[in-house]
């Protein structure tokens, strides 16, 4: 059902571009420096439309560029971020590690010297 649609939207386009270039088929005289051309009106239309998307496009494509670009910077950025937190966790976890180990090898320790004094 919906190609019907899509097929019956696509001929109403075409018809109306037809009836629209059947309209405009005057010729026209254009000035450019460098000369003067004359062409039917559509013909000028449909190339200025041309020149237009053409131009939209490239705009579009360089932002587009800049923006992924962008995207990949902040990428990696946020890892090397990710990173650093994570390298810097593992430092905190070992020192803690550290620290707790000391205390459990100095009760030990005062515990061994405290059961060698007992059995004397």
């Amino acid at each position: 059902m919906k190609n019907q649609w899509r097929m019956i939207a696509a001929l109403l386009v075409a018809l109306i571009v037809i009836v629209f270039a059947l309209l405009n088929t005057q010729n026209v005289e254009l000035n450019f420096i460098f000369g003067k051309y004359s062409m039917p009106l559509v013909l000028v239309l449909v190339i200025s439309l041309l020149a237009g998307a053409l131009i939209a496009v490239l705009l579009s494509t360089v932002t587009i560029i800049g923006l992924k670009r962008q995207l990949k910077e902040s990428e990696i950025k946020r890892e090397r971020a990710e990173e650093s937190a994570v390298k810097k966790y593992e430092q905190k976890l070992t020192a803690t590690q550290a620290k707790y180990q000391r205390k459990l090898n100095g009760k030990t320790a005062a515990t061994v010297r405290q059961k060698e004094d007992f059995h004397k």
